[in-house]
């Protein structure tokens, strides 16, 4: 099965005054996830922010900021737009649209370009590349406003691919994976005293949100047989003290390679990973103010291997 367990992501926040975006009320939320082709599963609050598990990842709401995750092949743009057409532009003070390079991108409805291009024709931004085109490679498309960066708001995304076979085994077979993650510490440490909202998919795959306050973590796991991916984020853990955390997360799910994007309102070190290789770091400071990070990580495999067998579509061409 060729499912792209690869994510895009928005992340928009308004200005103060006037009515907060939890407001809004979960039936906006449901059809604004309708819109982006998924269905809301369950949800969580802390008070501060509300966290929907979505059928294809997540949902973050807090008064002034919204955070979208969407994988497959899903249109979380039309999502963005319905959103941004519900509030006063001049109030949006900061908006991102991340999408990674896609395993398999002939399946996506658009391309990043056209993406950039939609928004670009409701709010003034600019577009970018991070990583090399050939390689892993992170697309972003950026509002060009001052201002909008939060001093204490920094953001970790682990993005992994080629995920360690008995990791990918775990999360193939019900509930194996969620009860492993549970038994691990490492994980856990990260993310102690949070809300956890979790959810194991039928045959394979796995979505966990865990809010601390207005703090959050999100995990989506794809064990697929090719293109097996998993991604965390979070904002419990300041960047610069992010070595121990994404450390303990490589060591958890033992991935081939995976890339890490920082959004901090300071220069952000590299971690040192060891049995990783870093083959790319590129750095932007956006006018929003803040300083965006992508570092690609690649462990050796000396040796050889045999290839991995592509699927084959019988019948009707997918699209």
């Amino acid at each position: 099965m060729q499912f792209e367990g690869t994510e895009k992501k928005f992340e928009l926040t308004i200005g103060e005054g006037g009515p907060g975006l939890r407001s809004l009320g979960r039936p906006f939320w449901g059809r604004l996830v309708e819109l982006a082709d998924a269905t809301i599963l369950s949800s969580i609050s802390s008070g501060s922010c509300d966290a929907y598990l979505l059928s294809e990842s997540s949902l973050f709401v807090w008064d002034r900021k919204i955070l979208m995750i969407t994988c497959g092949t899903t249109r979380l743009p039309r999502a963005a737009v319905a959103l941004l057409e519900e509030l006063d532009l001049a109030a949006v003070t900061g908006f991102f649209y991340e999408r990674k390079n896609e395993m398999f991108p002939h399946m996506q409805p658009t391309s990043f370009l056209d993406d950039a291009e939609t928004f670009a024709r409701k709010l003034p931004g600019r577009a970018y590349q991070f990583g090399h085109k050939d390689l892993h490679h992170l697309n972003l498309f950026s509002l060009e406003r001052d201002g909008g960066a939060a001093a204490d708001d920094g953001t970790i995304e682990m993005l992994m691919y080629g995920l360690d076979e008995e990791v990918r085994e775990r999360f193939s077979r019900g509930r194996q994976g969620a009860e492993w993650l549970h038994a691990d510490s490492s994980l856990a440490g990260h993310v102690t005293d949070a809300i956890v909202d979790e959810h194991q998919f039928e045959p394979s795959g796995y979505s966990l949100n865990a809010l601390a306050g207005d703090r959050y973590s999100t995990l989506h796991v794809s064990p697929n047989t090719v293109g097996s991916y998993a991604s965390f984020e979070t904002n419990l853990v300041h960047p610069k003290e992010m070595g121990p955390l994404v450390e303990d997360v490589a060591k958890l799910f033992r991935p081939r390679a995976f890339d890490l994007v920082v959004f901090d309102v300071e220069s952000t070190g590299v971690p040192i990973m060891p049995g990783y290789q870093i083959l790319a770091h590129q750095a932007c400071r956006l006018r929003s103010g803040y300083e965006v990070h992508f570092m690609s990580f690649h462990r050796p495999a000396p040796g050889i291997h045999p290839p991995d067998e592509l699927p084959l579509v019988q019948g009707e061409k997918v699209r």
